[in-house]
């Protein structure tokens, strides 16, 4: 009774632990090397809260200009719907188009640059957003890989026990720890999918930028 108790802490300690490893060390090895791992980061991508305009626009955008695109309807129009955008297509190619039509061609560049600067700034906080999930899921599954151990703890406390309320326990922590962990392998199988859902967005915007910068003179 002793040893199976035993094999069977030992056992599921070593799942447990596998599973909580994905979350704890699964970050960029240059990032590990140069700050202290962030647990509550599950993804190989690099944590980066916010992209630069200065990164993905070609032009430089002044000081001044940063947020000039809310004073200027029509680009603050197209900022909305392109910030919004689920993915890029002809409808999207469309609006962008009609948008540089109507620009002389001697104005193009800032207010391209305005609405690339409201882009930037629209999907920097669909990707805050998604950080804030993936953040509190990581903090879930943690605190639920602590209760798996707590319940682990006690199991071997009582591998010496044999009277019959300790049996029952035994049998209770068995029966939960089981379910607790299989949770816990089907929440961390989506893990990856919700890492890849920024990464998404960052080439949607890219798109967006892309299509918009090839209207500048």
């Amino acid at each position: 009774m002793k040893n199976r108790i035993k094999k069977l802490a030992n056992h599921m300690k070593s799942l447990c632990f596998a599973s909580l490893a994905t979350i704890v060390v699964t970050v960029p090895v240059l990032a590990a090397t140069t700050a202290e791992v962030d647990i509550e980061w599950p993804c190989i991508q690099g944590y980066v809260p916010e992209v630069a305009v200065a990164v993905v626009w070609p032009e430089p955008i002044e000081d001044d200009m940063v947020g000039t695109w809310r004073k200027n309807n029509e680009a603050k129009k197209l900022v909305n719907k392109l910030g919004a955008l689920e993915q890029f297509d002809d409808a999207a190619r469309d609006l962008i188009e009609t948008f540089a039509e109507s620009i002389p061609e001697d104005q193009r560049i800032d207010v391209y640059s305005q609405v690339a600067d409201g882009v930037v700034y629209r999907f920097n906080q669909r990707r805050s957003d998604y950080f804030k999930g993936i953040r509190k899921f990581t903090r879930q599954q943690i605190a639920m890989s602590k209760k798996v151990q707590s319940h682990l703890n006690e199991l071997v406390s009582l591998e010496d026990k044999t009277d019959e309320e300790s049996i029952k326990r035994i049998a209770e922590i068995k029966e939960t720890t089981a379910w607790q962990q299989r949770i816990f392998d089907r929440r961390e199988s989506a893990i990856r999918l919700l890492c890849e859902t920024p990464v998404e967005l960052e080439t949607l915007m890219g798109d967006v930028l892309r299509d918009l910068a090839q209207y500048l003179p």
